[in-house]
């Protein structure tokens, strides 16, 4: 089970990549401020943003028209290795 940090620190590594190879782009911005959210929130909370993070992320993406380094995409995909958290059970270790 990942723990919230382990998520957390994903997503800084994309949020920093973004940020040096798509500065003012939606999708880098996005990333940012939901990677800020996210820091705050714990138990349900984080999972729900989570989720909505996981939700729309992927469309502000396709609007924005950016394509992806290599190395980007390797992140991206840490990032989304996270989707698939279905259960709950977690969130009760935190």
């Amino acid at each position: 089970m990942p723990s919230k940090d382990e998520i957390i620190v994903a997503m800084e590594k994309l949020a920093i990549k973004l940020s040096m190879c798509h500065k003012n782009s939606e999708t880098a911005l996005f990333v940012d401020r939901e990677l800020e959210v996210l820091k705050t929130c714990d138990g349900l909370a984080f999972h729900n943003k989570l989720q909505y993070f996981f939700n729309t992320v992927p469309v502000i993406k396709l609007s924005d028209g950016i394509s992806f380094s290599e190395a980007e995409k390797t992140l991206w995909d840490a990032v989304f290795e996270y989707k698939q958290l279905g259960n709950y059970n977690w969130i009760a270790s935190e």
